[in-house]
């Protein structure tokens, strides 16, 4: 079970910072970014080719569309269909960009340690040439692999003038080196990389000391708006900057020194992220921010930063169109966030104004920041990704209408039934010392009550899964009081010491429910049973990391008992066994860079083989899906801590059973 990371978010003291400049500017667009400035570029075919025209106004090329994406999918702004989702949990989106009739994504495989990145084309109108120039119609978005790479910091993927430009950072040897090329493709459908004048002028603006304005991806957006790169330096050196695409220099503006990060910019505005000295840590251990505004409209009139209204405790996610867009958190519960979207128009400075809320839920995926995530404007809509109606969906917001209606675009996963099959609930409860008020601990847990009209004998079930000890507040509660540790907490207060170790935590997450039938060999009766998942998180104060514990419940429910798997298994115990053994040690054989046996199943003369055999049984920690029954091993059982959950599938045919029906979906692991 892919145990769902907590969400920390600290919040950003905005203040305004006067500062003299001067300088004519003329205009330029883009949108964030820090970058690292030692470059080292491979040797591959370089290109020479006429540039347009640079720093001329003029409209977007046609062919350019509009994309943005999140980790699960990525989505046309211009017609809200979603074009590309990966084929499984295990990877995720990094970058995209592309044109009407192809897409090019970078995708990451999360569940290996070598980090890996594949180039990944999606062709959206489907007609390419064949190795003998015949035209080959193939399915709606079909994908091709371009190219993979390895141990890859980020990635940003964009599109200009009928080239797709990759930039990345590689660690090696405790420096980051920055690369970046162009890929065009050829007549047969395949894709020549190369470096081209731009690609040169970039890597040369890098070594520089240069970085670009807001996200990265956006640098593109100026280059087909505009033909001009902006670029910022912090520091001594502390200035705005617009290149033509040969380096040529166009424009330079002085910013304040202090600013450490470019949050946005539309070409007009840029936004920076400023140390705030008189709220800052004297030691330098941490530091608070302000953010400054400065208006690069062509005009020697503006001479500095200006003021951002209403913009305490604020997170900016973007400069579009003369407005900034950002959001405020406010929590709710240890795993509930709420947050709220606003933008406010910066020419004039206006007052900030409400487009619409979201609230986490308990049940929910933490990973993900409802409203949040895939956040980009278009046209009079903004886009992000929300659950709503058991399902997560990318989802509109109308600018224009005074009432910001909000309307749902496309599905990004399948509906989760478990919402239909009970009420998930919360219990919060934060322990404070009573004399300084410090947090000591905090305990959260989700629970789920299952519905008696939807589940057969939910309050069997129910009495099995709400008796639980460990999540209930109660129990916490009463620990806290056996043990005295609120007359220890005095009693610290009393003799002058500051808590150093507080801050515990006990989260208990509800993982799903999901009902399965199966058919098992040598009977006719259909086995109907149910798995109810949790994932609980421990972590003491001090510790180096926390730990988390999964914990798997299964019910037979032609009368609602608590079974095992091994129960409904149409094979002995000695013979899962085996399998067990055979089928991890042939998935350490084929990747074990998350075990800590060698390629052939050992380690230190010991063998993976018999350590499976011998401690696995019945009552083994695992569960079902859609494959087979999934072995869960802990961490530090077969391989380190940063290897996780080592999960291995054995297929339903060879434990005797089929797999018949699934409803409700649980929490991707």
């Amino acid at each position: 079970m892919h145990y769902k990371r907590l969400a920390v978010f600290f919040i950003i003291v905005l203040m305004l910072c006067g500062c003299t400049t001067s300088g004519e500017v003329e205009p330029a667009s883009i949108l964030s970014a820090d970058s690292v400035q030692e470059d080292e570029a491979d040797q591959d075919v370089v290109q020479e080719e006429e540039q347009p025209e640079a720093g001329v106004m003029r409209d977007t090329p046609e062919e350019v569309v509009a994309y943005t994406y999140y980790e699960q999918a990525v989505l046309d702004m211009e017609n809200g269909e979603i074009v590309y989702c990966p084929d499984d949990y295990y990877h995720w989106i990094t970058s995209a960009a592309g044109t009407k009739e192809m897409l090019l994504v970078m995708v990451d495989s999360i569940n290996e340690l070598e980090n890996d990145h594949t180039l990944i084309a999606i062709y959206r109108d489907g007609n390419i040439l064949d190795e003998d120039g015949e035209e080959q119609d193939f399915s709606k978005y079909m994908t091709q692999e371009i190219e993979t790479f390895s141990g890859l910091t980020s990635s940003n993927l964009g599109y200009y003038l009928g080239k797709w430009y990759l930039q990345y950072r590689v660690w090696d040897r405790n420096r980051v080196y920055q690369y970046v090329y162009c890929y065009e493709q050829q007549e047969d459908g395949t894709f020549l990389k190369s470096q081209d004048t731009l690609c040169e002028t970039i890597m040369e603006l890098y070594d520089q000391g240069y970085s670009f304005c807001g996200r990265e991806q956006d640098v593109f957006t100026c280059l087909n708006e505009q033909g001009l790169l902006l670029l910022w330096k912090g520091k001594e050196e502390a200035v705005l900057a617009a290149f033509e695409i040969d380096g040529t220099l166009c424009w330079e503006y002085p910013i304040d020194s202090s600013i450490r990060y470019i949050d946005g910019t539309d070409g007009r505005f840029v936004i920076g992220r400023a140390i705030n000295d008189s709220l800052s840590d004297p030691e330098g251990t941490f530091y608070k921010y302000d953010y400054l505004i400065y208006d690069c409209a062509g005009t020697d009139t503006n001479s500095g930063p200006i003021e951002m209204k209403n913009s305490d405790g604020i997170t900016i996610m973007g400069v579009y169109d003369g407005y900034v867009y950002y959001w405020y958190m406010e929590r709710q519960g240890f795993n509930i966030d709420a947050y709220k979207v606003v933008r406010c128009c910066l020419d004039p400075l206006g007052e900030e104004e409400l487009l619409y809320e979201s609230v986490d839920g308990p049940g929910l995926d933490v990973n993900i920041m409802h409203g949040i995530d895939g956040f980009a404007v278009q046209g009079d809509f903004c886009y992000f990704v929300n659950f709503d109606d058991g399902s997560l969906w990318w989802c509109t917001c109308d600018l224009v209408d005074e009432t910001h209606p909000l309307a749902r675009l496309g599905l990004l996963d399948d509906y989760r039934g478990m919402f239909d099959m009970g009420e998930v609930s919360y219990e919060n409860i934060d322990f404070l010392c009573p004399k300084c008020g410090t947090l000591i601990g905090t305990y959260y847990a989700e629970q789920i009550c299952l519905s008696e009209e939807v589940v057969p004998h939910a309050d069997v079930i129910n009495q099995v899964l709400l008796g639980n000890p460990d999540y209930c507040a109660e129990e916490m509660s009463q620990y806290y009081a056996d043990h005295d540790v609120i007359a220890e907490l005095e009693a610290e207060c009393d003799a002058g010491f500051h808590h150093v170790h507080a801050g515990d935590i006990y989260s208990v997450d509800f993982d799903g429910v999901t009902q399965y039938s199966f058919h098992k060999a040598g009977q006719e009766e259909e086995l109907i049973c149910l798995e109810v998942d949790y994932a609980v998180y421990e972590y003491s104060s001090g510790a180096a990391h926390g730990y988390t514990t999964i914990s798997h419940y299964f019910f037979d429910l032609s009368d609602g008992s608590e079974i095992t798997v091994g129960d409904i298994m149409g094979v002995s115990e000695e013979e899962f066994r085996t399998l067990a053994a055979e089928y991890t040690l042939a998935d350490c054989q084929k990747d074990n860079s998350g075990y800590s046996y060698d390629e052939n199943g050992y380690r230190n003369g010991n063998s993976l083989y018999d350590m499976v055999y011998e401690g696995t049984g019945f009552d083994s920690r695992m569960y079902f899906s859609e494959d087979g029954v999934v072995m869960e091993y802990e961490p530090y059982y077969l391989g380190g801590y940063a290897a996780g959950y080592i999960r291995v599938t054995i297929p339903y045919d060879e434990l005797g059973l089929e797999l018949v029906d699934i409803y409700g979906v649980k929490e991707n692991r």
